[in-house]
C-alpha cells in the first residue's frame, strides 16, 4: 500500500519479515510487527496485508485446483464443419481454451464469415442463460477500436455461445511463442493499446477479468483485446442457474480467471475487487512483453497462484536491463499487491507512457 506521496515498503524486506511471522502464534506475531516494523506503518501495512492474504490462500487455492479439475473433465465433443449453432453454420476450429472453444462460422443471413466462442460448462454448475445473456449484452455495447465487439449470443446444449467479428492475424501469444520477447518500442504500443481499450471499458462499467495475451489480437499492426465481460458474465451465470437459492455450489464460486494473470485480490474471491484487476493483468501481460515471462511461475495452479500473494516479481532490470527505468517502474505499480498501490485507473497508465516514447496522448476521458 502507498502513502499519499506514492511511497511503498521495499518488496524484499516485506518478504523476508513476512517468513520470520509467519509460522508465529498470533499473539506472538502481533507483539514481532510492531518491534521489526517500528514507526514504519507502510511496512507494518504491507506485512499485515501479506499474512491476511496467507490464512485465506490455502481454501481458496483448493476451490481452484477443484475447478481446474472439474473443468478439465467437463469439456464436450467439439463441432464438427457443417454443424449448426444457432443460425450459424460451423467451417472449422480456429482455436481452443480454458474457457471455450472458438469456431470459424458463417453467418448465412450476411453471408459473411465470423467467430462463434462456445463456452465450457461445470458439472454441477449449472448456467442461468437469461443472466448470461443480460451480462453479455452489455458488454455489446462498447464501441472502441482496440475492443473486439460482441455482436450476438445464445445457448446451445446448455453450453453459452457468441460471435464476434472474424479478425485475421494472431494472438498475441502467438507472437511471444515465436519470438519470445518483443521490442521495447513495440511492447509499449501492445501496453498502450490494451489500456485504451481498458479505460473505455471502465468508464462503461465493463471489467475484464482475464486479460492474458490469448485474449489479445494482432491484425494489421493493431492490438484488439477479446473477451470483454465473458468471465463476469459466466459468474453471473452460475450464480443464477446454481440450483436452488440460485448457489451453484462451491466449486463454482471459485474465481474465473487464467492463474498467470489473476491479481491477488481476485484470487481471493474479494467482493470489492474493481477495475484495477485488469490493471495488473496488464502488468503482467506488459512484464511478459518485456522479459518474454510472466513475472510469477509454478509447476502447478496451487504454486503459480500462491506466489501472486506472497512473492516479489524478480526486477525487470534483473531481466532485461534496456527497458527504461521509467517503464519498469510503471509496470511494477501495476503489479502491487495492494490495489491501492497501483495506478489508479488505465488513463493514468496512458498519461505516464506518451512522455516516455514521444507517443501521441490520448484525449482525456470526457
Amino acid at each position: 500500500m502507498r502513502e499519499a506521496n506514492g511511497s511503498s515498503a521495499d518488496p524484499a524486506r516485506v518478504r523476508e519479515l513476512f517468513d520470520l511471522l509467519v509460522d508465529l502464534d498470533p499473539a506472538e506475531r502481533g507483539r514481532r510487527i510492531a518491534e521489526m516494523c517500528g514507526d514504519d506503518p507502510v511496512l507494518r501495512t504491507e506485512v499485515e496485508a501479506l499474512l491476511a492474504m496467507d490464512e485465506r490462500a490455502p481454501e481458496l487455492l483448493e476451490d481452484v485446483e477443484r475447478l481446474v479439475r472439474r473443468s478439465a473433465g467437463s469439456l464436450t465433443r467439439p463441432y464438427e464443419p457443417g454443424a449448426r449453432i444457432g443460425e450459424y453454420t460451423v467451417l472449422g476450429e480456429l482455436g481452443e481454451g480454458g474457457m471455450g472453444t472458438v469456431y470459424l462460422v458463417r453467418d448465412s443471413k450476411h453471408d459473411r464469415p465470423l467467430a462463434l466462442k462456445t463456452l465450457h460448462t461445470l458439472p454441477g454448475a449449472g448456467l442461468g442463460p437469461g443472466r448470461f445473456r443480460r451480462e453479455i449484452l452489455l458488454t455489446a455495447k462498447l464501441q472502441h477500436p482496440h475492443i473486439l465487439p460482441v455482436l450476438d449470443s445464445g445457448e446451445v446444449g446448455g453450453r453459452p455461445w457468441f460471435t464476434m467479428p472474424y479478425v485475421e492475424g494472431e494472438t498475441l501469444r502467438a507472437r511471444l511463442r515465436r519470438e519470445g520477447r518483443l521490442p521495447v518500442d513495440e511492447a509499449v504500443r501492445v501496453m498502450r493499446e490494451i489500456a485504451l481499450a481498458l479505460g473505455h471499458a471502465h468508464r462503461n462499467g465493463v471489467v475484464h477479468r482475464d486479460i492474458k495475451p490469448e485474449n489479445v489480437l494482432l491484425s494489421g499492426g493493431v492490438a484488439v483485446v477479446a473477451d470483454f465481460g465473458v468471465a463476469k458474465a459466466l459468474a453471473a451465470a452460475r450464480g443464477e442457474g446454481g440450483g436452488e437459492g440460485g448457489q451453484a455450489g462451491r466449486g463454482a464460486d471459485a474465481p474465473l480467471g487464467t492463474p498467470a494473470y489473476m491479481a491477488p485480490e481476485q484470487v481471493l474471491g474479494d467482493p470489492a475487487a474493481d477495475h484495477r484487476v485488469d490493471l495488473y493483468a496488464l502488468g503482467c501481460v506488459a512484464y511478459e512483453l518485456l522479459t518474454g515471462a510472466p513475472p510469477f511461475a509454478g509447476d502447478s495452479s496451487r504454486a503459480l497462484i500462491q506466489a501472486h500473494l506472497e512473492e516479489a516479481p524478480e526486477p525487470i532490470a534483473q531481466r532485461r536491463p534496456d527497458v527504461p527505468p521509467a517503464l519498469a517502474s510503471l509496470i511494477m505499480r501495476c503489479l502491487s499487491k495492494d490495489p491501492a498501490g497501483r495506478p489508479g485507473s488505465a488513463a493514468e497508465v496512458l498519461h505516464v507512457l506518451p512522455p516516455l516514447f514521444n507517443i501521441s496522448e490520448p484525449p482525456k476521458p470526457q
